[in-house]
């Protein structure tokens, strides 16, 4: 989910509110809403310094410019620029009216501009206080977003769960708009730790939060939110998949267990995830290799070239899962491949992706009056080395 839907109504109340009489200095800020509407934050940085020259320091709405400033020009990059408008506000150049916003952003610039771990737990400290104030701003959930992932980057994976756990109580407080993000927080808290110690109990949560993605996907309409959702439902699948595949090699005796253990088996949407979508001119087959229509799907397997598998030494000896969505013409051939979700390391997904090129059905049935299906969901497990 991107966050330009709370940014973009910020920011244009910020500006437009400021009366700021230079016709010189109008242009200007027209330029800079264009911009931060288009997410181009780079060119709306250039206007940062100008626009604050010219503006009155005295009114009450100065604080919450200089922090915004300060936001673009680190979305920009340039930290050398958000530090002089936080410097505004440490300096009290003007009234600082969300003092501890403003400490959540002066962590968030330190961590990009040097990526210690230090400053994780600084941005950590940060957002606690920030929870002791009223209300939610966009800069607090971007740093809660940052926090567990970045956790996870650093291999600090005692930490993910406690940061998950922080960005969920600044998520809460934006309703069901941040439903996914919450979603997605639980994932990177259960994968932590999994890949930490793996044990029994991580798999089956794994498995819940996925049910729980399930049941928004059927009740959110069509849009931005639902492709979000449907992206981490495949992420919970993966995961899942690979917990329990994890387990089973590690206690090759403990299947039965399992499932007397009660499994939350993962459910299906009641919707479609994807529209069905006629294969293009370029990609059909021709009506002499074409099979005839069939009222039955054949009995298939699915052939495709050795995979291999990249050795990542962070996730050695756990169960690596790639899941692959397939579309095939008549003669069984795929004619386009997507990757859903690659665990532990999107880096598998290169290899799987190259290996699929070239993949196609083969009948195991006898029948050869039944129809090849036009897609397929097709998960890789492999162990890593």
């Amino acid at each position: 989910m991107k966050n330009k839907s709370l940014l973009k109504p910020m920011l244009a109340a910020a500006l437009y509110s400021l009366g700021v009489a230079a016709t010189l200095c109008h242009a200007s800020i027209k330029d800079f809403n264009d911009a931060v509407s288009q997410g181009d934050f780079k060119r709306a940085a250039q206007h940062t310094e100008s626009i604050w020259r010219d503006q009155d320091k005295s009114q009450p709405s100065s604080a919450t410019l200089a922090r915004e400033f300060a936001f673009v020009n680190y979305k920009a990059g340039d930290f050398d620029t958000a530090d002089y408008f936080i410097e505004q506000l440490g300096k009290r150049v003007v009234f600082d009216n969300q003092r501890e916003v403003t400490r959540v952003l002066e962590e968030l610039i330190n961590y990009r501009r040097s990526s210690r771990a230090s400053y994780l737990d600084r941005l950590s400290a940060a957002l606690k206080r920030r929870l002791n104030t009223d209300g939610i701003d966009n800069i607090s959930v971007i740093a809660a977003d940052l926090l567990f992932v970045a956790n996870w980057n650093q291999k600090r994976w005692e930490h993910v769960p406690k940061a998950a756990d922080l960005a969920k109580k600044i998520y809460a407080r934006g309703g069901d708009i941040f439903q996914a993000r919450r979603h997605r927080a639980d994932i990177f808290s259960i994968a932590s730790q999994y890949v930490g110690k793996p044990r029994l109990y991580q798999f089956q949560a794994m498995d819940s939060i996925h049910n729980a993605i399930v049941a928004d996907i059927n009740t959110v309409t069509p849009g931005p939110l639902r492709d979000e959702l449907i992206r981490l439902k495949f992420l919970a699948q993966a995961w899942s998949h690979s917990m329990y595949a994890s387990y089973l090699s590690y206690n090759p005796g403990a299947g039965n267990y399992i499932e007397r253990s009660e499994r939350r088996h993962i459910v299906e949407p009641s919707v479609p995830l994807f529209d069905s979508k006629p294969l293009s001119k370029s990609k059909q087959v021709p009506k002499s290799k074409q099979v005839r229509k069939a009222t039955s799907v054949c009995d298939t397997e699915l052939v495709t070239r050795n995979l291999r598998y990249p050795p990542v030494a962070t996730f050695s000896g756990l169960m690596g899962a790639v899941i692959v969505r397939f579309e095939f013409g008549a003669d069984g051939r795929a004619t386009s491949s997507k990757i859903l979700a690659a665990v532990p390391d999107p880096l598998f997904a290169d290899s799987v992706r190259e290996a699929v090129s070239s993949a196609y059905l083969k009948r195991v049935s006898g029948r050869s009056a039944c129809q090849l299906p036009e897609s397929l969901i097709q998960t890789f497990s492999f162990v890593i080395q």
